[in-house]
């Protein structure tokens, strides 16, 4: 009975950690990119400038993968390019490349992913034609267009390869917005830089900056995302602010009068992330729970209508939603376009879209917009999971425990075997291909439980092992 409860525990724990589902998306101009759980990226929509990363020009209605690779850790789209971040720290980018912001040295666009130097980086950021990088030892470093500073290098010109701002090595998070940007430090301290003139960068001033600086003297900020013309955040006591143009009532204050530096939005103390779109936004609360304002001739927020909303309202009506982005548009004869709405909720098996839809930006198959989140894109169908410990007779993963050094052999599988290391919390942390009969190295992991995928004639075993 104990052999049969341990066996059954494993298998659970196999088909929790190994369905595949969508762990992040990010809205574009007029195109999506997102992530999956097994580290593969997609992407959709409009795909005149190559920001899709396909290697072509060709746009495409639902989602399609971006080469073969297990190995991405995070996506973000911009107004017309894409930037992307593996595990191993290395930056890749492609798509629009007119003002230098893909980072690669010169200004040619770039239909597939192209490394921008060998930096190792851990965040990364876009605003309309710019972008945003925090290296591994925490420095933050700008490219692209630069007209009004917001790369931060004390500059108005456009920058075609990594320029560092500042010295400090304490840059957490960023944000870019369509010519600003925001960032925290590690101590909890607000910055902000590039164009003002809508008091974006909240420093009750209508001049620009090419340089970071500090808003207020606050060090609790804790979340942040910088709109087209606009800003909000939220401090660490839950509470949710915003500052900058509000003629389309995007900072959910219950108005649509500017402000230059930030203002609570309302009295509630649980909110927990925040995303600002081109002239509307969301929150997520603690609870979950997905709140929207703003602009919304779309259909961008969600909530089923085309009216404008000044200030926070629950488009769902329901709780678990993982992750929202909103598009941040782009401006083209002096009008914003771009406004559509992605989200993941529930297990994550289906992307929840809204908004414009006229180029297939939500991915569903349809140019169709749509006035209420639909969940309808890119459905995973779950991978087949077959415990190992019922294929013991031919299959031996030894020594386990380990100190990180694992043999492993298969009676009559392939000559390769392509291998997945996930955490107990199912987060994927090493992928690998190996021959059969041979090693498997994985040092410098922490002690403790960990599951291995391991792929063999189109088969998936999994197998629990221990590093001491």
């Amino acid at each position: 009975m104990r052999t049969f409860i341990t066996l059954l525990i494993i298998t659970l724990l196999g088909l929790k950690l190994y369905a595949q589902s969508w762990q992040q998306v990010s809205c574009g101009g007029e195109f999506s990119l997102a992530l999956r759980s097994d580290s593969t990226i997609w992407s959709w929509g409009n795909n005149g400038n190559g920001q899709l990363g396909l290697g072509n020009t060709n746009s495409s209605d639902v989602p399609l993968q971006i080469g073969t690779d297990h190995v991405w850790k995070k996506v973000v789209a911009s107004s017309f390019h894409s930037v992307l971040l593996k595990w191993d720290g290395s930056l890749w980018t492609c798509g629009l490349n007119g003002n230098g912001q893909l980072g690669i040295g010169n200004t040619q666009q770039q239909t597939s992913p192209v490394q921008v130097g060998t930096t190792l980086w851990k965040n990364i950021a876009c605003g309309q034609a710019h972008t945003l990088a925090i290296a591994n030892n925490g420095s933050l470093w700008g490219w692209g267009f630069n007209y009004n500073g917001q790369v931060g290098d004390s500059s108005q010109t456009d920058r075609h390869a990594p320029v560092q701002i500042s010295t400090d090595t304490s840059w957490a998070k960023i944000s870019g917005g369509g010519g600003h940007s925001l960032a925290l430090k590690s101590d909890g301290s607000l910055w902000a830089w590039g164009s003002n003139g809508n008091g974006q960068m909240g420093i009750d001033s209508i001049g620009s900056s090419s340089y970071p600086v500090q808003l207020g003297n606050d060090t609790n900020w804790v979340d942040i995302s910088a709109g087209f013309e606009f800003s909000i955040g939220v401090k660490s006591d839950g509470t949710l602010w915003s500052w900058g143009f509000n003629g389309n009532g995007q900072l959910g204050t219950g108005s649509i009068i500017q402000e230059d530096i930030p203002v609570q939005v309302g009295t509630d103390t649980d909110w927990a992330k925040v995303e600002a779109g081109s002239a509307f936004a969301f929150a997520i609360k603690a609870d979950s729970s997905l709140w929207a304002w703003g602009y919304n001739a779309v259909g961008q927020l969600g909530d089923g209508s085309l009216l404008q909303q000044n200030s926070p309202i629950d488009v769902d009506f329901g709780y678990d939603w993982k992750c929202v982005s909103a598009a941040e548009g782009f401006v083209y004869a002096n009008s914003v376009y771009g406004h559509h709405t992605l989200g993941i909720k529930g297990d994550g098996s289906v992307i929840c879209g809204t908004g414009h839809n006229y180029i297939s930006q939500l991915g569903d198959g349809t140019a169709v917009d749509h006035e209420k989140f639909y969940c309808t894109t890119g459905q995973i169908l779950d991978i087949p999971i077959v415990s190992i410990e019922n294929h013991e007779s031919f299959m031996q993963v030894y020594p386990n425990p380990s100190n990180g050094t694992f043999h492993l052999k298969i009676e009559n599988g392939s000559n390769r075997l392509g291998i997945e290391l996930y955490n107990t919390l199912g987060e994927l942390i090493h992928v690998d291909e190996i021959i059969n009969d041979s090693e498997i190295l994985l040092p410098g992991l922490a002690h403790g439980i960990y599951m291995l995928k391991i792929k063999s004639n189109e088969e998936f075993f999994t197998k629990k092992i221990i590093i001491e």
